[in-house]
């Protein structure tokens, strides 16, 4: 059962001035220049450096701290034929940054070279002393390390008593104390004037790369590796980041590297373009399948390869081992929700999972999806034995480093950064771990930031939707953390016709339409709406824009994030329909005479003004249909401040307010409203209803004309009521939305007819779920209902 939609964050719209300099500088259109200045890109320069990201707007490599050392030990070591070993990592970022260095000395024609990935279940990550020993014990002078290192002081001494030197390059957060390496280039050093600090590893061995080449060496095959890894460990597509993937993909979608070749096409992009989300989707997702199932040197060998047949060979045995992946990893899903609900651990502030037998390497996947889904950071554990592996993901701005950090004492190893961390524990130590960690996060995370939330760049007109918008969009590229690709929301789309594709029925197939405007769209996972859709229903809807090729047939796609049906209202807290109706009740007892309606005292104009009204202490907003309520949250939504809770303000009747100090009231007791001490009541669309109050009158006589629609529509006769019954004698308990469903009736005239009947004691409302009670001993004239009733003579 779906309660509420995420909360929608519409961005507040740009200053005018800046969006008509852009649009003039660029060729672009408003829209498009809107979205930038959601970036903060309203001057001209950073505008153009983000539209035109260029090789020459590369930083120099020499402004990282300790980069000039780390060359010239490199260059040493190369002049003296030492043995260098390449010390990586055995997740995406990891295998490019490795590749990337092996690829250099290849290029340069240096053979004295060796790597080492850790196996991701024996040793885990980063440096561990027996990997470090057997390096050692095989002639290894100069140890450099790739997305890796920064916290393995023990390690990298061990090394230096074995008298060989170690570079680090890494880009987790630095601890307190870094270690005695020779140089450590990583732009998180407070002593770093790198200018940005968000490289990935694959980034500063693109750099270190750099730093090594003449000024006109190519550096295409280095590029592509490091957007490859840049995409893959989800760093903010900006700035250095910005350049690396923008050209890194244009070399990928024409690239020489057979490994990428083979890789793309048992991937079926073939000679498509790639762009950020094939590779976080699908390159990347089959790479790091080397490292969870076995051996990460697999996808380091196809990423190396020379030989197109092996390239190939390897290509597939990565494809097969990425679908051994997903079935493991719907497996620990499965469980996992299994143990969730088991605990009732959604109601917890952090969710602390563990089992015995999980893969360790799948794990991290299952808790991205499950933190996702509930809103709050997943700590999952593996548990082997007496130790448990464990794999953390945050969610939205919370910061789970620094959450973890403070139980350092129960760790054996941990590592990570603010969305991400990883760390094994003994199995003895998780009970208590879970229980403090849940302690800490209950004080430290509030309950707004569990909240669902879902950004949104502005409010469109379907009248200007077109290819060139496409076009325009994509300048924007390439899209991930931190360029996420715009959302858009259309309201009061109507709904045409929808189906659900692909495996297991779970992808929304749709059509919507306003005015004369036809739209396709897809909704990926969006199963849980099934029971609710219906054609003919009206509802907005949150989208990317994008082309979709069919056939050779180029047509305008909405690729669907979230939808609103408007007649149900999920914004609201709770079952908005039978709060609705509840008041609904009371509301017609005092209206059932038409003497007793009467014009509001004051007028003004324009429903617009009212959001910017509720932002003022001690106003009341009156509403009196399900549509002015939408239509008004709608407002308030595009217009106020995001932390503006719009849910919290409303109230329905004789209800008490929640908080604040100004409220919506849905069929409200402005007696008992009066008495609260509002500074400035507002009737909304109550068109002659506010009786003899002052009020500020924003209403129109299309109000009046929308209700009496809205109560005619809402009137069931006979039959709905007999069908209803006859439905829950034979099948109940039943669910609202499984009586919608089977029955076909729209939303209000089934609300309005269960309360009928549940007032009338003929049926019961109990955990969701309706049935029928005992039959009464004397028959029960239902038209008599109150609600009925008054309805019928009120028309």
């Amino acid at each position: 059962m779906i309660n509420k939609s995420n909360r929608w964050d519409i961005k507040s719209k740009p200053d005018d001035v800046d969006i008509k300099r852009l649009v003039k500088a660029f060729e672009i259109s408003e829209i498009t220049a809107g979205l930038l200045c959601n970036r903060n890109l309203t001057e001209i320069s950073e505008a153009e450096s983000f539209l035109n990201p260029s090789w020459e707007r590369l930083r120099d490599p020499f402004l990282l701290k300790d980069m000039k050392k780390a060359v010239d030990r490199i260059n040493k070591a190369v002049e003296k034929n030492e043995t260098i070993c390449i010390y990586g990592d055995y997740d995406v970022d990891g295998v490019t940054s490795t590749a990337i260095l092996l690829t250099y000395f290849r290029n340069i024609g240096y053979d004295n070279i060796m790597h080492h990935i850790p196996e991701r279940k024996t040793e885990g990550y980063g440096l561990n002393i027996d990997a470090v020993r057997m390096i050692c014990e095989k002639g290894c002078n100069l140890l450099v390390t790739v997305d890796c290192g920064i916290a393995s002081s023990e390690e990298i001494n061990y090394g230096n008593s074995m008298g060989m030197d170690v570079i680090v390059t890494d880009h987790h957060k630095t601890p307190l104390n870094l270690p005695d390496a020779y140089a450590i280039v990583n732009p998180k050093r407070n002593d770093c004037e790198f200018g940005f600090k968000e490289l990935a590893g694959a980034g500063i061995a693109f750099k270190l790369v750099q730093a090594l080449s003449n000024e006109n060496d190519d550096l295409n095959s280095y590029i592509e590796l490091s957007a490859l890894g840049t995409v893959a460990d989800v760093v903010p597509l900006l700035d250095e980041n910005r350049i690396i993937v923008k050209k890194g993909l244009e070399v990928i979608s024409s690239s020489e590297n057979l490994g990428l070749i083979a890789l793309k096409a048992v991937s079926g992009l073939n000679e498509k373009p790639v762009n950020a989300g094939n590779i976080a989707f699908m390159l990347a997702p089959r790479i790091n399948a080397a490292g969870r199932m076995g051996s990460a040197d697999k996808a380091l060998e196809l990423l190396m390869s020379r030989d197109s047949v092996q390239a190939e060979h390897l290509a597939f045995s990565l494809n097969e081992m990425n679908t051994e992946r997903k079935e493991i990893e719907e497996k620990i899903y499965s469980e996992a929700e299994a143990l969730i609900k088991e605990k009732n651990l959604n109601e917890q502030n952090i969710m602390v999972i563990g089992k015995v037998d999980w893969d360790s390497g799948i794990i991290g996947i299952v808790a991205s999806k499950l933190s996702e889904k509930y809103c709050r950071p997943i700590i999952m554990i593996a548990i082997d034995e007496s130790v448990g592996k464990a794999s953390c993901r945050s969610y939205g701005s919370i910061n789970l480093y620094d959450l973890l950090d403070v139980c350092r004492p129960y760790f054996i190893k941990f590592g990570g950064h603010k969305q991400a961390a990883g760390f094994s524990i003994t199995s003895m130590d998780i009970d208590a771990f879970a229980k403090d960690l849940e302690t800490l996060a209950m004080e430290k995370i509030a309950e707004a930031e569990l909240a669902p939330r879902l950004g949104i760049d502005c409010v469109i007109d379907t009248r200007k939707i077109d290819f060139k918008l496409i076009e325009d969009i994509d300048r924007l590229a390439p899209f991930g953390c931190g360029n996420a690709r715009p959302k858009f929301l259309l309201r009061n789309l109507k709904l045409n016709n929808f189906r659900y594709v692909g495996k297991n029925q779970k992808h929304l197939k749709a059509a919507f339409s306003e005015s004369n405007r036809m739209f396709d769209a897809i909704g990926f996972n969006m199963d849980m709406y099934a029971s609710f859709l219906k054609r003919k229903q009206s509802m907005d809807v949150v989208f990317n824009l994008e082309k979709n090729v069919f056939r050779n047939v180029e047509s305008i796609q909405l690729n669907l994030k979230d939808i609103r049906i408007n007649e149900i209202a999920y914004y609201a807290e709770g079952d908005l329909g039978r709060r609705y109706l509840k008041a609904f009740l009371p509301f017609f007892e005092k209206i059932k005479t038409k003497d007793s309606l009467s014009e509001g005292r004051c007028k003004v104009s324009g429903k617009e003004f009212v959001p910017a009204m509720l932002l003022e202490e001690g106003t009341l907003v009156a509403v009196y249909t399900l549509e002015g309520l939408h239509k008004l949250i709608g407002q308030m939504e595009e217009h106020l401040p995001r932390d503006f809770y719009s849910v919290e303000a409303v109230f329905f009747g004789d209800e008490e307010p929640l908080n604040g100090v100004s409220h919506i009231a849905v069929f409200p007791n402005l007696h008992s409203a009066a008495k609260r001490g509002y500074k400035k009541i507002v009737n909304y669309d109550g068109y002659g209803m506010m009786g003899a109050m002052d009020c500020l009158d924003v209403s129109e006589p299309g109000d009046k004309n929308a209700f009496d629609k809205m109560v005619c529509e809402m009137i069931p006769d006979r039959s709905h009521l007999v069908d209803i019954y006859r439905v829950l004698m034979k099948n109940g308990p039943v669910s609202q939305y499984d009586l919608e469903k089977s029955l076909g009736l729209p939303f209000l005239k089934l609300n309005a007819s269960l309360w009928i009947l549940e007032d009338c004691e003929l049926i019961d409302f109990k955990e969701g779920m309706y049935a029928v009670l005992e039959a009464p001993g004397e028959k029960i004239d239902i038209f008599e209902n109150g609600l009925l009733k008054n309805m019928n003579e009120y028309l």
